[in-house]
C-alpha cells in the first residue's frame, strides 16, 4: 500500500470509529507502530486527525474553535516558512499591521534586522 493510500485509510478509520490506537492501526494496516506515528504526525499537520496519547481522534471542526496553543503547533513548519517569505517582502518605512493570528506572529518574528518598519497590532 502506498503511503498516501495508507494515510487516507488511517484518516477514514479514525473518523468512522471516533478514534483509534496506534497499535490497532498498525495491526490493521500491517505496518510498524513507528510508521503509524509518522503518518499520524503528517495527518495532524494536514488537519485531518488530532493526535492523542497512544492514538488519534477525529478532527472537530463544526462549532468548536481551536485554542491558540493548538493553532500554534498546527502546521508549525509551514507557518514558519510563510513567515520567513512574507517578511522578506517588507521594506524600510512601511507601516505593517500584525493581527493576532499564529501565522502572522511568524511574520513578525522574521522581520529582517536591517529593515525599519512601524508595526501595529491588536494582539497584546
Amino acid at each position: 500500500m502506498l503511503p498516501d493510500e495508507r494515510k487516507r485509510e488511517i484518516a477514514e478509520i479514525v473518523t468512522e470509529e471516533n478514534g483509534s490506537t496506534v497499535a490497532d492501526l498498525a495491526g490493521r494496516l500491517d505496518v510498524s507502530e513507528a510508521t503509524i506515528r509518522r503518518d499520524l504526525r503528517d495527518l495532524e499537520d494536514d488537519g485531518r486527525v488530532e493526535r492523542s496519547h497512544g492514538g488519534a481522534l477525529p478532527v472537530k471542526t463544526v462549532g468548536e474553535e481551536r485554542t491558540y496553543g493548538q493553532k500554534q503547533v498546527q502546521g508549525r513548519d509551514a507557518k514558519r516558512i510563510i513567515g520567513e517569505r512574507a517578511a522578506e517582502t517588507l521594506q524600510d518605512g512601511q507601516v505593517v499591521f500584525f493581527d493576532s493570528g499564529t501565522t502572522t506572529i511568524e511574520v513578525a518574528k522574521h522581520v529582517p534586522d536591517d529593515v525599519t518598519i512601524t508595526a501595529a497590532t491588536n494582539s497584546p
